[in-house]
Order: structure tokens, then sequence, then C-alpha cells
């Protein structure tokens, strides 16, 4: 049988400091010349033999068994006096393993078949869910560890034993005792990272590193986050939940990204987005603490009231006013040229009355087509009707329709 894992030789005789051999594989073969007497042999990856010990039956003092559950266990040597350490091994090939030694201790004859199938790893786990103190394993992580979730257990800090899972894409630490996040969190390389009910009061600069490149799904919900620095604006978020925090106002330089589907800002106290928002299609959610739910839909594909449009909507809805406190809002000449503004006859949208603002394309057809006399029936002349078109997909669809008619 061959079992990967990291092996340390103690020497108990001798005083010698512990040698770490790190990755290596432990065989056990049986001898030559009696079948039924097995030996040990300890191997570094570059194949050169570190370790033999001969007559595992009476060579065997002791075996360590407490930390299987966690991929470690001890064997100690009559000849040469050696305590072997197994480290970071799977579960379920160390409980083979170990059986095997047990029925080897009992002078039972190990089957060929048995030690074929003994051969066949398991593979390494890649998904590891603590919900209980007890299933936390102290000692360290698997290293092909890729989704870690953590929850419930009171935990009061990230140790530096997940943060060195160099293949940990997704990390969920919900409903913990979390005070900080560690500086050292920005080298790692998650796409997912949960941290909701927890006690965390600030988010440091933990984007700087590779986690703001990879980074795209973030929960900080439910904690009593005050402020956050501008290094959350580096990462393209699928995904934002700040919902349910301290919260007063957003990063003066959050744009949100293009990738950007969902923003939640429930339960702070944000009330505007900064003007440098430019999510392509997202769904922000946001609530006062005496309002309900708001709900509003980004959409840069269709025709999302743009900053122009909407001032244009508030000055003519207060024209009728005449004293306006001018130097208090704006400009005299800004409410006038706001308020000259025009609809576009298609899709509404407040354009400049003024060909010379369109492009060259439209100028000509419009300068036939937006001026024309609607005669009564008497033949006599009413007045002048004028049709103003905003855009080029505007002005393709008026002339269809207008062709058509």
């Amino acid at each position: 049988m061959r079992l990967t894992c990291e092996v340390h030789i103690g020497f108990r005789k001798s005083g010698r400091p512990v040698r770490r051999l790190g990755a290596a594989t432990i065989t056990i073969r049986s001898n030559l010349r009696d079948s039924r007497v097995y030996n040990l042999v300890i191997s570094t990856n570059k194949q050169i033999e570190c370790g033999l010990y001969k007559n595992l039956k009476i060579n065997i003092v002791k075996l360590f068994t407490s930390c299987v559950k966690e991929g470690k266990m001890t064997i100690s040597f009559n000849e040469p006096p050696h305590d072997v350490l197994i480290r970071k091994a799977t579960v379920p090939q160390l409980e083979k393993f170990l059986s095997i030694l047990r029925a080897i201790g009992k002078g039972e004859e190990i089957s060929t078949r048995f030690l074929k199938e003994a051969k066949m790893e398991a593979p390494p786990p890649r998904v590891m869910k603590i919900s209980e103190r007890s299933q936390y394993p102290v000692r360290g992580f698997p290293s092909s560890l890729e989704r870690l979730h953590i929850n419930c257990i009171k935990l009061s800090r990230i140790q530096k034993s997940i943060l060195d899972l160099s293949n940990l894409v997704e990390l969920c630490l919900d409903d913990n005792s979390l005070k900080a996040i560690p500086a050292e969190i920005s080298n790692t390389r998650l796409v997912s990272l949960s941290l909701a009910n927890n006690d965390l009061t600030e988010v440091n600069d933990i984007f700087l590193g590779p986690l703001g490149r990879t980074i795209k799904d973030l929960n900080l919900s439910n904690n009593r986050i005050r402020r956050l620095t501008y290094s959350i604006a580096r990462p393209k978020f699928r995904s934002l939940d700040l919902s349910h925090n301290d919260l007063h106002e957003l990063p003066t330089f959050f744009q949100g990204g293009p990738e950007l589907k969902l923003l939640r800002l429930e339960g702070t106290n944000v009330r505007h987005l900064p003007s440098s928002f430019m999510a392509k299609t997202a769904k922000v959610v946001m609530a006062g603490t005496h309002s309900s739910e708001l709900i509003v839909k980004f959409d840069r594909s269709a025709n999302c009231p743009k900053l122009l449009d909407l001032c244009c909507i508030r000055i003519h809805q207060t024209s009728a006013v005449v004293d306006l406190p001018f130097e208090l809002v704006m400009p005299r000449a800004v409410h006038a040229y706001l308020l000259s503004f025009v609809r576009c006859r298609v899709c509404g949208r407040f354009t400049f009355p003024s060909a010379n603002r369109r492009s060259i394309a439209i100028v000509a057809y419009l300068d036939l087509m937006n001026s024309f006399e609607s005669l009564a029936g008497d033949g006599s002349s009413v007045g002048t009707r004028l049709d103003y078109l905003c855009s080029e997909g505007c002005f393709d669809y008026y002339k269809r329709r207008h062709d058509h008619t």
C-alpha cells in the first residue's frame, strides 16, 4: 500500500532535532524471502528512500491514532527508535493504512487483493463545511480545499492556515464573531467571500492585492461597518451585499463595474449612489430607516434616463414658477437653456431643438420633414408643426412610420 502525506521523523534516544521530510510516500511491502513479513519504506517525491522499518509485527511499539480524523497519526518504532509523524493525509486513505497496520500487528496475512484496493487513493477533499466547534481541524486544513464554509462556531479570527490554502476560491464565515479582516487576505485569490452576521466595523484596503482582481461576490451584510475604503472600487463585482450596516455613503470613486448584477443597501443610511456609478445592468436595493424597500434597476442597454433628462423634466415641471431663487439654484442662462429643450417625437426624451445639434446624416431629412404646414379644410394655413428627434434610432423609426403612412 502507498500513502501520500507529509512526514516528520523524531529521534527518541539520540536527542537530534526532528527531521522534516515534507511531502513523502509511505509504502508497505512484503519481504521477498517471507511473504508474511512486512516492511515499511518512506521515500520523498524525488524517489529518495529516507527510512526503512523491517518486520512491522514486532517493530511497532505503539500507534497514536487520536487525530486520524484530521489526517494525522504517529507510529513509534523499536528499531530504529524513531517516531514517525504522518500529517496532511487524506482521511479515508489513512484509515485504510491504519487498518493494515493493525492487521499486521495481529499476525494476520494481508491478501494481495486487499493491498490492491488500498492502493486506490481517494480523491482529495475539495469542499469542507464546519458547523460545530468539534469539527474544526485545529492543526490545519487539507491543501486541496476549494470551498470552505465555517458557520456558527463563534470564530473570533481568521487563521493563517485558512489564508494559506492556495486552491481556495470560496470562503464563507457567516454567523461568527469576527471583529476584523486580516490584511493577509488580500493575497488570496478568492472569487466568493461571505462574512455576514459578524462584528465587523470597517473594511480596510484588502482589495489592493490579488483579491481585488479575482473577487466577484462579496457579502458583508448584518455587521456594524461604518466606512469603506476606496479600494472597494477596484474589484469588478458581480454581486455586493452591504445591507444592514452603519454606512452613510459609498466611496466617491465606486463605479460598480459592467458585471455588477446586484447591489444591496437596505438597512443602511445610504440615500444616493456616487456620481461615478456606471453599472451597465444592475439591480440596486435601497431602503431608508422609515421607508419601504426601494428597488432600482439600472439597464444601460435600454433607454435609461440620463442626468440631462432628469434636469429637463424638473425644470419643465417648475416652469410656471416665476420667482425662482436662481442665485441658489442655477444661473439664469442654464435655466433658459434647459427650458428650451423639447421632447422627442418618438421616445419622449428631451432634446435641443436645433438641427446643428444633430448628426449630418439626419439633418438633411429633418430640414424637410421637421417643418411643414397643416391646412384646414378651406385651404387656409392654421400653423406650423415641428417634430424633433433625439437620435438616429428615433429618426429611423420616424422615417419608416412616415414612409408607411
